[in-house]
């Protein structure tokens, strides 16, 4: 009896190790959302970039401001032929009014908390 349960107990254990690995989904690397730096440039406004390591797909890079109550939609877009930075996103110039303020901005299932800059005078 004794000798039945331990190969019993064996086989089970082989077939959950076995059934285990195939299960296991591939991750397909590591992937991780960096903010480089945000700043305010006149012909953009308020722009955020970000370093991306990984596979995003395009449905994913997705941003959103918020600033008190507020939440402003951001528009953002892959950035190829830079190394440091390969994805930027941009705010609406309605954004200046809160320069100096902390928001949170979500990109790509990623928070980060930030200071609004203010529009630089000329």
């Amino acid at each position: 009896m004794y000798k039945r349960l331990l190969i019993l107990l064996a086989v089970i254990s082989i077939l959950v190790s076995l059934f285990g690995v195939a299960a296991m989904p591939f991750q397909g690397g590591q992937r991780s959302v960096k903010l480089v730096s945000v700043g305010y440039y006149h012909e953009k406004g308020v722009v955020f970039n970000f370093k991306l390591t990984g596979d995003f797909k395009d449905s994913e890079l997705k941003a959103s401001l918020k600033v008190g109550k507020n939440v402003i939609k951001v528009y953002c877009n892959r950035k190829d032929d830079d190394e440091l930075i390969n994805a930027l996103c941009v705010a609406p110039s309605t954004t200046t009014q809160y320069a100096g303020r902390k928001g949170v901005i979500t990109f790509a299932g990623a928070s980060f908390i930030v200071t609004i800059p203010a529009r630089p005078k000329k």
